[in-house]
């Protein structure tokens, strides 16, 4: 074999043991959790899929006659990101109520829907005097969730209105620095397509009712 030649072998042998060496130098990936809160179908309200994607899930019978319980000692609520309570109180009680959220596809299902961004509060000028937040908790902090409800207080009387949150009790700290008066109410909600072990997490807080 010409030296060229050897040189050249000797070339493509390096390039070889190199690839080899990087291919066992790439690690597959590790499987993880995806960290979502169900793996279920998603259920339907007004004839509207939850959107699990914007973590959008709505309760489930026991937890809405619950809360609805709470909702019918007030007479103008205001329900922020509560699609599930919003239906139920224009069905079941009738009267004026708004319902704020980012599902445009409610806009001809419930009567108070107004289009909402958490994160882009505006004032609302419906003198409320309850508000309902079930926030996407898992992207939005209690600090974001408090900022939202100051901000579309455009009276005393609103400011003064209780909140009522589902949220997280992994974050029930955070929560209740947040909003100072609020406590833990009762038992887990419950939802219709959420994870058991993720349910056992979700509480109510707000005042004492």
């Amino acid at each position: 074999m010409s030296s060229a030649r050897a040189r050249g072998a000797s070339s493509v042998a390096r390039g070889a043991r190199a690839t080899c060496a990087a291919k066992k130098r790439v690690k597959p990936p590790v499987k993880r959790g995806d960290g979502r809160a169900t793996e279920l179908e998603p259920a339907s309200l007004m004839d509207v899929e939850e959107n699990h994607a914007l973590e959008q899930f709505y309760y489930d019978d026991s937890t809405l006659s619950r809360l609805m319980t709470i909702a019918r000692t007030f007479e103008r609520p205001l329900f922020m990101c509560n699609p599930s309570l919003a239906s139920a109180w224009e069905r079941d009680v009738g009267t004026a109520c708004v319902l704020l959220d980012c599902d445009l596809r409610f806009k001809t299902k419930i009567k108070g829907f107004r289009a909402f961004d958490l994160r882009r509060p505006f004032q609302v000028r419906f003198p409320y005097d309850v508000v309902f937040v079930d926030p996407p908790f898992a992207n939005v902090s209690p600090a974001e969730v408090k900022r939202a409800v100051d901000l579309i207080a455009a009276t005393e009387a609103q400011r003064a209105a209780p909140c009522y949150i589902a949220y997280n009790s992994d974050r029930e700290e955070a929560l209740l620095e947040s909003f100072e008066d609020s406590m833990r109410i009762g038992r887990a909600l419950g939802y219709k397509s959420v994870k058991e072990n993720t349910q056992a997490k979700i509480h109510l807080y707000g005042p004492k009712v």
